[in-house]
């Protein structure tokens, strides 16, 4: 059979890898039943269904056209792993509100289409979304503004 859509070819391979390996890593956890599930059996379930989608993307790019794998967007991946880690760090530190913020600036930035207008509005909006919902209606106790930032 030939490969006819690469792309969906390499997503399948990368979901079927991610799936089984979420799978493989929730099997240390107690599984229970069907009627009593135990802390295992959500990741497991959930991995054995990305890895079943990523056989049905598979399969898909055997039989149907697609488009060529592109080159790598290094940017783009650099600045949200940077996003990522930036909000780890930072939720400590600088609080809530600041590691939101600071991890969508970061992250809008790997966007050809990148404004900073448009990204610091976002930034308000997200930081402020995620203290109405995570600080007052879940009730984490989660620090709005952390040490670094208080004077």
């Amino acid at each position: 059979m030939a490969l006819r859509s690469p792309r969906d070819f390499w997503s399948g391979l990368i979901f079927i890898a991610f799936g089984l390996g979420f799978a493989w890593l929730a099997r240390d956890y107690p599984m229970g039943t069907t009627r009593r599930m135990g802390p295992g059996m959500f990741p497991f379930a959930l991995g054995l269904l990305l890895a079943g989608l990523g056989m049905i993307v598979l399969i898909r790019s055997l039989l149907t056209t697609g488009a060529p794998v592109g080159r790598l967007n290094l940017k783009g991946l650099v600045l949200l792993t940077t996003a990522v880690l930036l909000f780890g760090l930072l939720i400590e530190k600088a609080g809530l509100i600041a590691a939101v913020a600071t991890s969508v600036v970061v992250a809008a930035a790997a966007s050809t289409y990148f404004r900073l207008s448009n990204a610091v509005i976002s930034a308000a909006t997200l930081a402020g979304f995620s203290v109405l919902v995570f600080v007052y209606a879940v009730g984490l106790p989660m620090k709005l503004v952390g040490p670094w930032l208080r004077f």
